[in-house]
């Protein structure tokens, strides 16, 4: 389905943890899993998620470093990459959340500062874009707005990045 398509989004964190990199050998398995009936995952899917009973960690800036040295590419494709900030759903799976922890607004401007800096290489001067991952997703516990813990450092990070980026 992506051949219909012009570019990719390269959903992060999600891909830079679904990769070899980050996963070692077991994405082998899970390849092998790919290919057997949708219907079967699911149910596998469902067990695992019913038995699972404690939080699933990932170190925030491993999973930035392992974006920014990914050189994925699908194709002849254009790949567009996506910043992200901390996550953590425990507000909607309590236990059996998914936490990417170690966030801080200056991680976060290296983050930034280094996907900027690949799609100057990647891409000409008009096709140039990062994504962020998101404005206000509380229930996810990622996001750019404001907040009392921060106030606006994320916001200030991003301008800051992008000002030294136009010069």
């Amino acid at each position: 389905i992506l051949d219909h398509f012009d570019g990719v989004l390269l959903f992060q964190p999600h891909e830079a943890v679904n990769s070899k990199e980050y996963k070692g050998s077991r994405i082998y398995i899970e390849n092998l899993l790919r290919h057997l009936p949708e219907s079967l995952v699911e149910k596998m899917r469902s067990v695992r998620s019913r038995t699972r009973q404690r939080h699933v960690l990932h170190p925030y800036k491993k999973v930035c470093d392992i974006t920014l040295k990914r050189n994925f590419k699908y194709k002849d494709k254009d790949t567009y990459n996506m910043a992200f900030l901390g996550w953590d759903n425990t507000a909607r799976y309590r236990e059996k959340a998914t936490v990417y922890h170690g966030c801080s607004p200056e991680n976060f401007k290296t983050f930034f500062e280094g996907l900027i800096k690949e799609e100057e290489k990647k891409h000409p001067e008009n096709k140039q874009l990062v994504y962020i991952n998101a404005w206000n997703e509380w229930a996810e516990g990622t996001y750019l707005e404001p907040d009392t813990d921060y106030g606006f450092a994320y916001l200030e990070a991003v301008k800051e990045v992008l000002t030294k980026a136009k010069k």
